[in-house]
């Protein structure tokens, strides 16, 4: 009887679990990466750095723009100033000379790779963040539906229990230990909740959205993936950090 019930209560979670990692209205991993692209301050203060260098390396290699000028001479201390001095119009136009032109552009081009590269840096640390988070949410979601099923098998064993004791077919002390377990057990819930609680608002604070409170997840927890060190190693070369690195050193040479 206890196997049957305990069989069918397994079946039973399983279904809920996986209707609650497709819901329609919990938030994906899709979903959270691209909302902390568009949320986290700092990705966008990068986003507009890189921009504006990118203008300014344009920039560089133009010829100053001309400026204008307007002098008056031999203007009268008494009278109508204006129409009583001569004046002079004209404009002033710098010529880079010296490879300067050439020179400048350069700087600015190795300036806006660099801070290319610290934006794609910083990227991809805030999606690491965020892949971090999610999967403490996934685990936490998963933990609390584990809890939630403890209970409600704690307190059917209870009430068996309890119906067997009133029909004398067991022992007090299998009740008050019964009802223990179920004490247990929903400490443990209530322990459960609070870190599905707080491991959402840590979602939302790695997205860079408070305001938008994240009600639900919908995932399955990450495997862990092996990583030989030969692996790490040629990957270095290839991130955005040394190549910024890299870049800041082509800007001082």
């Amino acid at each position: 009887m206890n196997m049957k019930l305990m069989g069918f209560l397994v079946v039973l979670s399983l279904a809920a679990s996986a209707m609650a990692q497709t819901s329609p209205s919990a938030l994906t991993l899709d979903d959270a990466l691209t909302a902390a692209r568009a949320n986290r301050p700092e990705l966008t203060a990068a986003e507009a750095q890189v921009n504006a260098a990118r203008a300014a390396a344009e920039q560089a290699g133009a010829w100053p723009n001309p400026s204008g000028f307007l002098r008056l001479e031999a203007a009268p201390r008494t009278g109508n100033t204006w129409n009583g001095a001569g004046r002079i119009v004209g404009l002033s136009q710098a010529l880079p000379l010296g490879g300067r032109t050439g020179a400048a552009r350069r700087t600015a081009g190795a300036v806006a790779t660099r801070l290319n590269h610290e934006r794609d840096a910083l990227r991809r640390a805030v999606e690491s963040e965020v892949r971090a988070a999610f999967a403490e949410a996934v685990y936490a979601r998963d933990d609390l539906t584990l809890r939630l099923e403890a209970v409600e098998i704690a307190g059917r064993l209870l009430a068996v229990v309890a119906s067997r004791v009133e029909y004398g077919d067991a022992p007090a002390s299998d009740r008050r230990r019964a009802n223990m377990q179920l004490g247990t057990a929903e400490a443990e819930l209530a322990g459960a909740k609070a870190a599905d609680l707080a491991a959402r608002v840590d979602l939302a604070a790695a997205i860079g959205d408070m305001a938008t409170p994240v009600s639900a997840v919908s995932g399955v927890a990450m495997s862990d993936e092996t990583l030989d060190l030969d692996t790490v190693l040629s990957g270095l070369d290839e991130s955005p950090l040394a190549q910024a690195v890299a870049s800041r050193v082509d800007e001082r040479d």
